[in-house]
């Protein structure tokens, strides 16, 4: 499940062992500079938790492309929210949400995928190549599953290459792989919020030793945008009950 993906894969862990400036009584102030960390892999990661829960957070990561997880979690619902960046220009280009709804015992998990542009359509079309490469590797190409698995990805690496995306097109990509654009208010507003959080943070790991030594505020400063980007409701899947 892609919720275990996600939390697996938080690498973010705050810095404690460099002294910052204005200490008072001999307790260290926290700034963005704690908030940033380097993990072993060389990223470059940031963390900021949301005031009154250990749970609720926003985790930022970049590698090649650049990813901002918000992580929530209340009475009702808990949410993972991820916004991604496939080739690092500052534009989130796919949003992500999965939401637990805490009331149900069963089909209490929804997802969306909400798409701007066409970097999600590309992103998809790497997946597939390098399934493909996998699939038709000497070693396991003989094999009749591995045949059939490989006639079914160049099938929908044949269907996507007739997909065509604008280039500021917003849309919604479907559970059965369809590209569905979308003049929803709901979906734009979600990209706008997306914009104003991201540029947030990016900001913050410009290097500015102005900004990053002042006290974090981005998830109290953007509560707004995180909050509306949390509340997404995935529709339910056909024939739920």
């Amino acid at each position: 499940m892609r919720w275990f993906s996600v939390l697996g894969g938080a690498c973010c862990f705050l810095f404690t062992l460099v002294p910052s400036h204005g200490q008072e009584n001999g307790q260290r102030k926290n700034t963005y500079f704690h908030n940033i960390s380097v993990d072993a892999e060389g990223h470059v990661c940031y963390l900021e938790n949301i005031a009154g829960s250990e749970f609720n957070r926003i985790e930022y990561r970049t590698n090649g492309k650049s990813t901002l997880d918000i992580f929530f979690q209340d009475d009702e619902a808990r949410v993972t929210v991820q916004l991604s960046d496939y080739d690092n220009n500052g534009v989130v280009d796919h949003v992500y949400v999965m939401r637990e709804d805490l009331s149900k015992k069963k089909n209490n998990v929804r997802t969306v995928d909400y798409y701007r542009g066409p970097e999600y359509l590309e992103h998809l079309k790497r997946h597939y190549k390098h399934a493909l490469l996998t699939a038709t590797h000497p070693l396991i190409a003989h094999r009749p599953d591995e045949q059939e698995r490989a006639r079914k990805i160049k099938k929908n690496l044949e269907a996507m290459d007739n997909i065509n995306i604008k280039t500021n097109e917003l849309g919604v990509y479907t559970a059965d792989g369809m590209f569905v654009e979308s003049k929803s208010g709901d979906v734009k507003e979600s990209f706008l919020a997306c914009d104003t959080l991201n540029s947030a943070v990016r900001n913050v790991l410009s290097g500015d030793f102005r900004v990053l030594s002042q006290t974090p505020e981005i998830t109290k400063k953007y509560n707004v945008e995180i909050n509306a980007l949390a509340g997404i409701k995935p529709p339910p899947r056909r024939f739920e009950e």
